[in-house]
């Protein structure tokens, strides 16, 4: 089903029995505590409806939305919203032992428990816990769009393509509703009063459809959600029009973008990633180091000395703390790539801050457009050097020598993961401050909390010395490529306003 059509008729509302019992329900307002006793646990599941969150993200559009789970047939379930609130909302699971409440959460995240009981006895189960983010759809989109690289299997330059085509969409549709003369790429003639929440979600869907065709369906679904909360009127036909609309454009624009050719470089992952066409630097070598320094070196003798030291499997001088380090910014394959943990990074401040919807789409395009150019020039130096990893200059006198983390395919030089770091943190800086203390939890790993985004970007870079797979040269050569990129960028996209 296309946008166009959706408009022809309403999104069917969610009904059940069940739902009504749960909403009058809301209105008892009774108090129930569970006591500090222990009683074997009852078979109970919970989390967020699917109808509400068809991406199992986590986030939500709306701050009401539905949750449900199963539980014994006709036990009595209770709600409770952060760790220690009263249980005060009830349902009553039918025969199959299906519940469901609605519910209303404010912005950002907010931790909802459950638990039942049956008419036979007190007794209660372990209770059931889910975190609910509500946010708006720039974030939103963000977290369906990290779910769509995870299930394609997107290697890091593809999904900072990808995702900045999504953000620029979404910042020039809301821009021409808010601030025409803020539009960065597409100046899209918007009608007066159309929706910038509609216009951000029509051209996200669309964008993300023509990039993951495959899972289309999902978009639609997750699309589905996101307009269930808007009124069916004008201002979202309207909204929907101008997202469409810059979808289409932003999408024609990088047809033919160099992203599909192949030349094939060794055993390279995406060796034509040098050809791909930059959203905003002049040119993949614009940033071009100089060449690395070669064998024989002091400077390679150096940092051969300190990556065999540090970045071997059974490393006895590299820290416990370090090797958490160097595991949590690797982002292997199957995660969001390391492009895409910047941008939950984002997502996590965004939603703790609350900012506008303008505010955060223009973040967001920032971020994915600095961390676009830095794989393309990155990938510049890359092909032009052609430099060897770690592990290859080590085995020739040492051949037991492994490193803590698989070696990329890529040449060594420059360190893509220094340049990202670094164009991240200059964007994230310039839009929540340089001094902004937070904690990226978006990994499988413990969160870790750092000082400032220049603190994260650096510890991205010596993650890959820590992880064997980097010399210290490539790394600083990474980062000041990813810190003119990230410049760059700021200096050329339209001002705050």
């Amino acid at each position: 089903m296309s946008i166009s059509s959706f408009f022809a008729g309403l999104f069917p509302s969610y009904s059940s029995n069940t739902l009504t019992n749960s909403t009058n329900a809301q209105q008892l307002k009774i108090l129930r505590q569970p006591p500090n006793v222990s009683f074997p646990p009852y078979n109970i599941t919970f989390g967020i409806a699917p109808v509400s969150d068809p991406g199992a993200t986590g986030v939500v559009f709306n701050s009401k939305f539905l949750v449900q789970g199963i539980a014994p047939p006709f036990a009595t379930v209770w709600l409770a919203y952060g760790p220690l609130g009263y249980f005060n909302t009830v349902a009553r699971a039918d025969q199959s032992g299906f519940y469901v409440f609605e519910t209303t959460v404010p912005k950002g995240n907010t931790l909802i428990r459950t638990f039942a009981e049956t008419n036979v006895t007190e007794d209660y189960s372990n209770i059931a816990s889910v975190q609910v983010t509500s946010a708006n759809p720039i974030v939103a989109w963000n977290a369906i769009a990290l779910r769509a690289i995870r299930n394609a299997n997107l290697t890091s330059e593809e999904a900072s393509r990808d995702l900045a085509i999504l953000q620029t969409a979404q910042y020039d549709a809301v821009a021409a509703t808010i601030n025409p003369n803020s539009a960065f790429a597409v100046h899209s003639a918007a009608k007066p009063g159309a929706s910038p929440e509609e216009a951000a979600n029509a051209a996200a869907e669309s964008v993300l459809a023509a990039l993951f065709p495959a899972q289309a369906s999902a978009f639609w679904l997750a699309y589905s959600a996101a307009t269930a909360g808007l009124p069916k009127d004008a201002s979202v036909t309207d909204g929907a029009a101008v997202g469409l609309d810059v979808a289409q454009q932003t999408i024609a624009a990088r047809a033919n973008d160099g992203s599909t050719i192949s030349t094939p470089y060794g055993v390279t992952a995406n060796p034509n990633w040098s050809l791909v066409k930059p959203f905003v630097i002049a040119n993949a070598s614009q940033f071009r180091p100089a060449p690395p320094p070669t064998a024989g070196t002091s400077a390679f003798d150096q940092a051969l000395a300190e990556v065999t030291r540090l970045g071997r499997s059974d490393s006895a001088t590299r820290t416990a703390d370090q090797t958490v380090a160097a595991r949590f910014w690797d982002d292997p394959s199957g995660s969001p790539t390391d492009a895409g943990h910047w941008n939950a990074i984002a997502e996590e401040i965004s939603v703790s801050r609350k900012d506008t919807l303008l505010s955060d789409a223009r973040s967001f395009a920032l971020l994915d457009l600095a961390l676009a150019d830095s794989a393309i020039a990155s990938f510049d130096a890359k092909v032009a050097y052609a430099s060897v990893h770690p592990i290859t200059a080590i085995e020739t006198t040492d051949p037991t020598w492994t490193p803590l983390l698989i070696t990329p395919s890529t040449p060594s030089y420059v360190s893509e993961h220094a340049a990202y770091g670094a164009s991240a943190s200059d964007i994230l800086a310039s839009a929540f401050g340089k001094s902004t203390r937070f904690t990226d939890a978006s990994t499988p790993y413990a969160a870790r909390t750092f000082s400032s985004f220049a603190a994260a970007g650096a510890e991205d870079a010596n993650s890959r010395i820590y992880g064997g797979v980097n010399f210290r040269f490539d790394t600083q050569a990474g980062a000041t490529l990813g810190d003119s990129v990230g410049k760059t960028v700021l200096a050329a996209f339209p001002k705050k306003v």
